[in-house]
């Protein structure tokens, strides 16, 4: 259990602060009269990189015994006036399992608002993976998971009340938590 913990909490920090590699800062000598001193002069800070897109084909579909051809709203399709869809809804029956699509941790588990019954899975990398809409959690917040376990089922909860069973998932990256489409994961496109 001990190293579980330790596990999640390095984990816990690595995707809040970045790995970062530190190099030894170059000397430089500065002479003075005879006295001669060495200065470490400050390694120019490199830009963070971008936290680098998954490839085709790296993720596990979010619903058990699903697939794209379940698809039923897209990212970037009209919600209202100004609004814009942040991933993807995949139809299945109440009560379908809902499997993480790779492996990582449960970040926070939250009901109420418009997701429902949502779910935050985050991987080694610093990816968020949102689920949303679901009937029932099968995990606990803090679990580490394997690409295929069991989070949760398909359901109606939070705005989607009263229609079609489905999972909202979403693939959030960096500290921004910018939502990119999750389709390309899975066709190739």
């Amino acid at each position: 259990m001990f190293y579980k913990v330790l596990f999640l909490e390095l984990l816990a920090c690595a995707s809040l602060v970045g790995w970062r590699v530190y190099q030894a800062l170059p000397t430089t000598t500065l002479a003075v009269g005879d006295s001669v001193v060495a200065l470490k002069t400050a390694a120019p800070r490199a830009a963070r990189p971008a936290v680098a897109p998954l490839p085709a084909g790296s993720l596990v579909f979010p619903v058990s015994d699903h697939s794209v051809a379940d698809v039923i709203s897209v990212f970037g399709d009209k919600r209202g006036k100004t609004r814009r869809h942040q991933g993807i809804d995949v139809k299945a029956p109440r009560g379908t399992a809902v499997v993480a699509t790779v492996d990582g941790f449960v970040e926070r588990i939250r009901e109420g608002g418009n997701g429902g019954k949502q779910l935050y899975l985050r991987d080694a990398r610093g990816r968020l993976f949102y689920y949303a809409h679901l009937d029932a959690w099968s995990v606990a917040e803090f679990d580490a998971v394997t690409a295929g376990q069991q989070l949760g089922t398909v359901g109606d909860t939070g705005n989607a009340r009263g229609t079609t069973p489905h999972l909202h998932f979403e693939i959030l990256l960096g500290k921004e938590r910018r939502a990119v489409d999750p389709l390309p994961y899975w066709t190739g496109a």
